[in-house]
């Protein structure tokens, strides 16, 4: 019988191992993605923040606030990241944070 129960803490112990190491195995992959640049758009990008007039869309306002030369179409798609909008509907008085780099 005692080895029985030995066998099962030793089992034991060796589960709690394996998931500790897992867990300080994650903790350090995490900090290694980090320092490469694996970051959110929102840490690394320049933003302005625009008040939505009458009549403006989120073309217009990639096109108008948006980086020189840049693609409106991903300006558009970091718009709506930053902002966290589910859609491109957007109405007077909305503040929006525009990314200009």
């Amino acid at each position: 019988m005692q080895t029985r129960k030995e066998n099962r803490r030793k089992r034991h112990h060796n589960y709690r191992r394996i998931g500790l190491l897992s867990l300080v195995a994650i903790a350090a992959l995490g900090l290694l993605i980090s320092p490469l640049g694996l970051t959110s758009d929102s840490e690394n990008t320049s933003v302005t923040s625009v008040s939505v007039a009458h009549g403006d869309t989120l073309w217009k306002l990639a096109r108008t606030h948006g980086p020189d030369n840049a693609d409106p179409r991903r300006t558009i798609s970091r718009i709506t990241r930053l902002n966290h909008l589910d859609d491109s509907i957007i109405r007077p008085g909305d503040v929006l944070l525009i990314p200009t780099s």
